[in-house]
């Protein structure tokens, strides 16, 4: 399961996530360039009759919108509300004739809206878990049932519209088939943005390209101990510290036109891969992966790279003072520092770490080519007219709120 940014069209890694909590609406521009408000915090109650029966479970979700890919309803194996469900099927609300089991999962929380959740592996980090421990109860096929595909847009009953579209349209539908309980508030409500882009992310299985950090941030942890990596501020240490205590597994893969490619080649019959410095090593029957390393690991070889890196071998210590805004200490320097380390035989790229302040506009904010509040140092040296700036603003590709704002 990987974060999906339909703005991008790519992947990004955990830790160009935002995360937006409580109960707030949120302006969303879909892929058919309509702009809508989102609320955050609702949960909306949808009723699972229960087959040959007339009772019926109630699932609390913020995401009516993925109903289309259940493959199940899964209740905790300790709760005594719902004990006497599990493993009896219920009928899908929306779709004829599919019915879904009820499963127990400890992951299930009780306390969380009604205490039962709906699974839609392919739509939710939790949910895919939760249904790989129960592989053998689903039926086959249920990890290919995805109802929003990689621009936002729903297929299916709903085929064509956007996602939050869909969202209001199931809710009208569950009313119309008496399927609907109605909204709740759910006070813990979190919501997952794109650093880069500000879209609503969407979880989706691929295959992609990831990179083992525990052994690699393990090593940068123990100079950090041993007073071998110096910070200044020296509190920002700690924030260092607990970007490498994030030992999951660093999504490499973009979708990006931009970058560098890939050195993997995917056989045309066998679909084996090799991954090779040397692509004149390559045949015909192999094609090379599309997908470009991320930005972040491909800036990380920085030091390695002025110091004449992969042409020659690297000296024990690339760069003597690394200098940069605060930031990207995690983006880029915790970054740098284990990947180096590690191509450069455990010599690391720097020992010194200076970190500056940021400037920021009137309202706060750091000043950002994808904000457009960026002043050009070349403009503060030579002069600028006020329409000049205001030209330049208007041939750039901001979005209208955005646009106002600079």
């Amino acid at each position: 399961m990987v974060n999906w940014c339909p703005a991008l069209q790519s992947t990004i890694s955990d830790q160009e996530v935002e995360t937006l909590e409580g109960e707030q609406e949120l302006k969303v521009v879909g892929r058919d360039g309509i702009e809508r408000k989102v609320k955050i915090g609702i949960m909306h109650k949808i009723r699972y009759r229960i087959c040959d029966s007339d009772e019926y479970l109630e699932v609390a979700t913020t995401r009516p919108e993925t109903i289309l890919a259940d493959v199940a309803l899964a209740v905790h194996p300790e709760d005594d509300r719902f004990a006497r469900f599990i493993g009896k099927r219920v009928e899908h609300p929306m779709i004829e004739e599919r019915t879904i089991p009820v499963i127990a999962d400890a992951a299930v929380k009780r306390e969380k809206g009604t205490g039962v959740l709906k699974i839609t592996p392919s739509h939710d980090f939790t949910d895919f878990a939760v249904a790989k421990r129960h592989e053998e109860e689903l039926e086959a096929g249920a990890f290919e049932i995805s109802c929003i595909d990689e621009k936002g847009i729903v297929n299916g009953i709903y085929e064509g519209m956007d996602r939050f579209e869909v969202r209001k349209k199931v809710v009208e539908d569950l009313k119309k088939v008496e399927r609907y309980g109605g909204e709740m508030k759910y006070e813990n409500a979190q919501i997952s943005i794109c650093s880069r882009s500000g879209d609503v992310l969407e979880p989706m299985p691929k295959e992609q390209w990831f990179l083992q950090c525990d052994e690699l941030h393990g090593n940068v942890r123990r100079k950090l101990d041993d007073g071998t990596i110096k910070l200044v501020p020296g509190f920002m240490d700690q924030k260092l510290r607990d970007w490498l205590d994030y030992d999951e597994p660093w999504c490499l893969s973009r979708q990006l036109l931009w970058g560098h490619q890939i050195p993997a080649y995917r056989h045309n019959q066998t679909n084996e891969w090799i991954v090779t410095e040397n692509a004149s090593s390559i045949n015909l029957s192999y094609t090379r992966d599309k997908d470009v390393l991320d930005t972040w690991f491909s800036s990380a070889l920085v030091p390695l790279v002025t110091a004449g890196w992969p042409g020659s071998t690297p000296p024990p210590v690339p760069v003597s003072l690394m200098e940069t805004g605060h930031d990207i200490l995690g983006f880029w320097v915790a970054r740098m520092l284990a990947v180096c380390q590690h191509l450069n035989g455990g010599h690391l790229p720097y020992h010194e770490v200076l970190l500056h302040g940021l400037i920021r506009d009137s309202s706060g904010r750091k000043m950002s080519k994808s904000l457009g509040n960026v002043i050009d140092p070349n403009d503060v040296i030579g002069g600028i007219s006020l329409d000049e700036m205001v030209k330049r603003l208007r041939q750039s590709t901001l979005a209208d709120d955005e646009l106002s704002k600079s």
